[in-house]
């Protein structure tokens, strides 16, 4: 399997970023721009998102074991941030190999099975059904899915999917098909024994609702030191509302 990385920064210590659903490792571009001093980052795009390999099956445990054959050969470790979907990827990489996670970052996420927005099916199937060969532009791509999803950030997100080949028609260079298909288990938090004991750094929004109360103790029988901090007037993609707050936190973290 292939994975597509983007480098970004000079700093000494090596830090990876693992994206949300429907993300990109670019996702995180502003905020490896504001850390590349302290830390020269590896922008991943996990597997069926991206330009990174499709699959058959959605497996978490077979995008972490992608990740960690990433990681594995350039030895030492390194410091593993994850958001959403990625941080779920990020927690079970520190749990299956932990020697190779330093410290781990878990951005708005938490080691529970909680359901995706049931809005997101109907927004899936209209992306879907777009007739991409008489497709125009992305303009014309956003006018057709707002009925679907009338919020412009989540748009935004999706269509940052909607690629314009060489030719000039347009694809999906996520897997939409398979990511619909597998709703149910991205929503997931399969069984995984053992703990990670390195340190912890838990962000997450305080307008979220990705995580709730009682997320705490599940993340507390994973990881033992963990600190939590709460980024102010952040929803669910904390650093694209807050990537100065969520800049600091990771500097701290990072140097700290």
């Amino acid at each position: 399997m292939s994975l597509r990385v983007q480098h970004i920064g000079t700093g000494k210590m090596r830090a990876v970023f693992l994206h949300g659903l429907f993300g990109q490792g670019r996702n995180f571009m502003t905020i490896a721009r504001s850390l590349s001093d302290v830390a020269t980052w590896s922008l991943i795009d996990l597997p069926n998102h991206g330009h990174s390999s499709w699959t058959r099956e959605f497996s978490y445990d077979a995008m972490a074991t992608a990740v960690i054959k990433e990681l594995r050969p350039a030895g030492g470790s390194v410091v593993l941030v994850g958001h959403s979907m990625g941080a779920k990827v990020a927690m079970r990489v520190a749990l299956k190999a932990g020697s190779l996670v330093n410290r781990l970052v878990v951005m708005d996420s938490a080691p529970v099975t909680r359901e995706l927005n049931a809005s997101l099916d109907e927004t899936l199937d209209t992306m879907l059904a777009m007739h991409l060969p008489h497709l125009t532009s992305r303009t014309a791509a956003d006018k057709v899915l707002a009925e679907a999803c009338p919020d412009r950030a989540i748009r935004s997100l999706l269509l940052s999917n909607l690629q314009r080949e060489a030719n000039g028609e347009w694809s999906w260079n996520a897997n939409i098909d398979l990511l619909r298909k597998n709703l149910s288990a991205i929503s997931e938090w399969p069984s995984i024994s053992g703990t990670y004991r390195g340190r912890v750094l838990w962000l997450t929004g305080t307008e979220s609702q990705a995580v709730r109360e009682g997320d705490e103790e599940a993340m507390q029988n994973y990881f033992p030191y963990l600190r939590r901090v709460e980024i102010p007037e952040a929803g669910h993609w904390i650093h694209a509302d807050q990537p100065k707050a969520v800049s600091a936190a990771l500097r701290d973290f990072i140097v700290g």
